[in-house]
């Protein structure tokens, strides 16, 4: 039977491929450095642009192995306020299970083994480590907040005119 490739959304991307059948049993260190290369292999990717440095402990045993994966490093994205370029500090880790199967299963907090092909797959894995480091709100700045032209211009309006909604709000008077 010929050697499955198991990718989900990404298409094969070299270099992230371990022979895990014929490691020995222990320790063993692979580092990864992710680049625009690597980002651009993966469809609808939310990261387009950045440079990450991965660092990856296989612990080996007879039959089940264990996986840390370490990163950090910054990709290019946007502030959600105002829509200017950013580069995104991240960092972050996980650990991982390693197990031999037959079938691969995205589903466990597991990395399966093919049985066809005895090798660790782990672009995808990597990749989805990594993601999941972006903070779901990105900004510019914490103090003082974005200085664009777009936050300036929104806060003129606001101050200039108001909201209807809001000027009548401010007329009603609450009891204590």
């Amino acid at each position: 039977m010929p050697a499955q490739k198991f990718f989900v959304g990404m298409k094969e991307v070299e270099g992230y491929t371990i022979d895990y059948r014929n490691l020995s049993d222990g320790m063993h260190q692979f580092d990864f450095s992710l680049g625009d290369d690597f980002f651009s292999s993966i469809e609808s990717s939310l990261i387009t642009s950045g440079q990450v440095e991965v660092q990856l402990n296989l612990s080996k045993h007879e039959r089940m192995g264990s996986i840390q994966i370490e990163h950090h490093g910054k990709v290019l994205s946007v502030c959600d306020r105002c829509m200017e370029p950013l580069d995104l500090p991240l960092e972050g880790q996980t650990s991982l299970l390693v197990q031999g199967s037959e079938a691969i299963d995205d589903e466990d907090e597991e990395v399966l083994v093919s049985d066809v092909d005895g090798k660790l797959h782990l672009a995808k894995v990597i990749y989805d480590y990594v993601s999941l480091s972006i903070p779901i709100t990105k900004y510019c700045d914490t103090n003082p907040p974005c200085h664009t032209k777009l936050m300036e211009k929104l806060v003129e309006s606001t101050e200039e005119s108001g909201h209807p909604v809001w000027n009548e709000l401010k007329k009603l008077k609450l009891k204590d």
